[in-house]
């Protein structure tokens, strides 16, 4: 039965997996988005149409991917979110410190001078010291910014173009019609 380690370990696996497809998607995205010169081209004439698209297309597909890869909170998702609730386990936090800090170093096994093997044991226990302290450093850091990103705005916007705009289509009634969500007007209150 795999632990909670394994199934941590699996999950930011795929998650990066998931983001690096992102990031390929934005890269054709992006340039869509904010170059004169592909808009002035490509977004007019007989190809506006595809154009705009494809554009839509692939927005609609990165923001839902940011919501899921961020926010989804299902136990067999892997997400940011889940990540660091699985990292607040003290137990969980333990194994990962002592596997950041503890490396082993072939040359100790090698090395035949009393002398040089005790300096070699000195050296390794003041790095692992030292990365331990460093894998503190980088969980108070990761959790600080996971709190302001999971707070913000702009996820909360990308959370609601997929629950509103791309996985479920929504509704609304505003001033005497129904209308699609505006995505426009997403995050700006």
């Amino acid at each position: 039965m795999p632990t909670q380690i394994h199934k941590l370990e699996a999950h930011a696996v795929h998650l990066l997996d998931a983001f690096i497809q992102l990031r390929e998607r934005y890269a054709m995205l992006e340039p869509m988005l904010f170059s004169k010169t592909v808009t002035r081209e490509r977004g007019s004439g007989r190809q506006a149409r595809g154009f705009r698209v494809l554009k839509h297309s692939l927005f609609l597909s990165c923001a839902q991917d940011i919501a899921k890869l961020t926010l989804d909170d299902d136990e067999r998702t892997p997400s940011l979110s889940n990540l660091v609730r699985a990292l607040t386990d003290e137990t969980v936090q333990t194994v990962l410190r002592e596997r950041f800090a503890v490396w082993k170093i072939p040359s100790i096994e090698e090395e035949t001078e009393p002398e040089v093997i005790e300096a070699l044991r000195r050296m390794e226990q003041r790095e692992e010291a030292e990365r331990r302290s460093q894998f503190g450093q980088l969980y108070c850091e990761a959790t600080e910014l996971w709190a302001q990103l999971s707070t913000s705005k702009t996820l909360k916007a990308f959370r609601t173009v997929r629950d509103k705009v791309s996985a479920h289509t929504e509704v609304r009634f505003a001033i005497d019609k129904y209308q699609f969500v505006d995505i426009g007007t997403l995050g700006k209150h």
